[in-house]
């Protein structure tokens, strides 16, 4: 297992403070964030995957866009038999510990 901490933004919303997503990158956070294409956040799942990723983490952060999902991405992300890359969210998360 890494020592890596984990974030995971479902159906994300904005973040309160855009100017420190760079910062899970600088603390070493796994990021993997889940979003429907047809959610209005989309955009800014996008902007801050690809905020996170031009600081080079250790981890790539992850976006996964589920084509025409609303902003009910949990549905999906949540689901044990959902899986991406053959591992479900919970088996991502647990890969990684604080």
């Amino acid at each position: 297992m890494q020592t890596i901490r984990r974030y995971w933004p479902v159906s994300s919303a904005s973040a309160d403070h855009p100017d420190k997503i760079p910062n899970i990158d600088k603390y070493g956070i796994a990021c993997w964030s889940i979003c429907g294409t047809a959610d209005s956040f989309y955009p800014n799942s996008v902007s801050y995957t690809n905020t996170i990723n031009s600081n080079k983490p250790p981890v790539s952060a992850l976006l996964t866009g589920l084509q025409g999902v609303g902003h009910s991405a949990w549905n999906q992300a949540y689901d044990t038999s959902w899986r991406v890359n053959n591992k479900n969210f919970f088996e991502w998360l647990l890969q990684y510990h604080k």
